[in-house]
């Protein structure tokens, strides 16, 4: 979405209660005396909730002005590094795993640990799951949220045609079956999955069950040219027998929106776990959520990751009431129960235990589904080095020439392959 300026949303959503706390806050500018400065990337339903929590700050600290700021996933990096070169970064942010450690490396993040047990309440989050925040043993960031990838599907749609999805112990061939009996039952330009050759987590999961990794700790690739030629050829098998949407729906599958499974094209689609409550936003009927496809025999695939951390820039003028915002976020329990789950299943335990009894049941199926993937996935891989995003980036432009059938699966599989280790060499 585009940039969204505080003022703005409150403006386009004066009718709900949200608005009206905004507007209490907006009242008390003139004489509050510290000013902290906020920024995260979301959504539409993240960003109204977001500013309601502001709002509830602001009532609960009245010497305190949090300037609130959003814009949307792909242009986030862009302005966070401009601010960071500029030495003007928001004294709060929202961090995500694959970006952390090039902030916290570059010295543009503030250590927190002289912060815990004093202004930084993180008494009820696991250590493991705290050391996802950590970069060369310091905290960076607090793991506000976790996820993991999912499965989505459409249940009404599946129950009309007589379709079964498998529990979570499922495999590709399973994921094959399925959709073969949609093909059987449904109407011409309807498929029962979504071709996700093109999507990054997809391809990790896949290397990871047979051991392997998308990149290594010393951050070298994790696997073999051969593992990318049975990755494509997978979905290469599937577009052969007309299980997956055409290649020009494929193209168009670049968020939500346009995912095939909301625009109708596809009953089974992948994403991550703590974007079902936008999915079901977008999709009039009910869906259900899987665990990832596994080969059969192999190794857990998934992993837990942190959704969204929180970090504290190191040029903030108020780092204090930075990471008492922080912290404010990440466990107080007025702000949990505004933000919910929209963001992931919170870290804090006593969040995750007060939001059992205050969820709907749509918000509960993505809780039950993350207590299934920690009983079955291994661990939390190294950041992604620097290149990655390049990479990720590479894929997507490269995968048409696949599907389109302008390259083979082995051409397709040598040029990713080639790419990808020359960005890591000059990276």
């Amino acid at each position: 979405m585009s940039r969204l300026t505080r003022r703005q949303f409150s403006g386009r959503v004066a009718s709900t209660v949200f608005a009206t706390a905004a507007l209490g806050s907006l009242g008390r500018r003139a004489w509050a005396q510290t000013t902290l400065r906020w920024f995260w990337w979301g959504n539409p339903d993240r960003n109204k909730r977001t500013y309601a929590v502001v709002d509830l700050y602001d009532e609960k600290h009245p010497d305190i002005t949090v300037e609130a700021e959003t814009i949307g996933w792909d242009d986030y990096w862009a302005k966070m590094a401009t601010q960071a070169s500029g030495r003007n970064m928001a004294d709060v942010v929202q961090m995500d795993y694959r970006y952390l450690f090039e902030y916290a490396r570059r010295q543009q993040l503030e250590p927190l640990d002289d912060y815990v047990g004093d202004i930084l309440d993180l008494s009820q989050f696991d250590d493991s799951f705290l050391d996802s925040g950590r970069v060369g043993g310091q905290l960076y960031a607090v793991p506000w949220t976790s996820n993991s990838i999912a499965c989505f599907y459409d249940q009404e749609k599946l129950a009309e045609l007589g379709v079964t999805m498998p529990d979570h112990t499922w495999t590709y061939d399973d994921l094959r079956t399925l959709a073969r009996e949609v093909k059987e039952q449904a109407p011409e330009g309807y498929w029962g999955v979504a071709d996700k050759g093109h999507w990054e987590p997809a391809l990790e999961c896949f290397l990871r069950q047979r051991g392997k990794a998308l990149y290594q700790e010393d951050g070298a690739l994790g696997y073999g040219e051969e593992d990318v030629a049975d990755y494509f050829g997978l979905w290469q098998g599937m577009r052969d027998e007309g299980l997956v949407p055409t290649p020009e729906i494929t193209v168009r599958d670049t968020d939500l929106p346009n995912l095939p499974l909301t625009t109708g094209s596809a009953a089974v689609d992948f994403a991550h776990s703590n974007q079902l409550v936008a999915l079901q936003a977008l999709n009039p009927r009910q869906l259900g959520m899987n665990m990832f496809p596994n080969e059969a025999g192999g190794q857990p695939g998934q992993y837990l990751k942190p959704s969204m951390l929180i970090s504290v820039s190191a040029t903030s003028q108020v780092k204090d009431e930075a990471v008492r915002f922080t912290s404010f976020l990440a466990s107080d329990l007025e702000a949990a129960a505004i933000l919910r789950v929209e963001r992931g299943v919170p870290g804090d335990r006593r969040v995750r235990e007060f939001l059992v009894e205050e969820v709907d049941p749509l918000e509960k199926t993505m809780i039950d589904y993350l207590a299934i993937v920690a009983d079955n996935v291994s661990p939390l891989p190294p950041p992604p080095p620097k290149g990655a995003g390049e990479i990720e980036q590479m894929l997507l432009r490269m995968y048409p020439e696949l599907t389109f059938e302008r390259l083979s699966v082995a051409d397709a599989a040598g040029e990713f392959y080639a790419t990808a280790e020359s960005i890591l060499r000059r990276s």
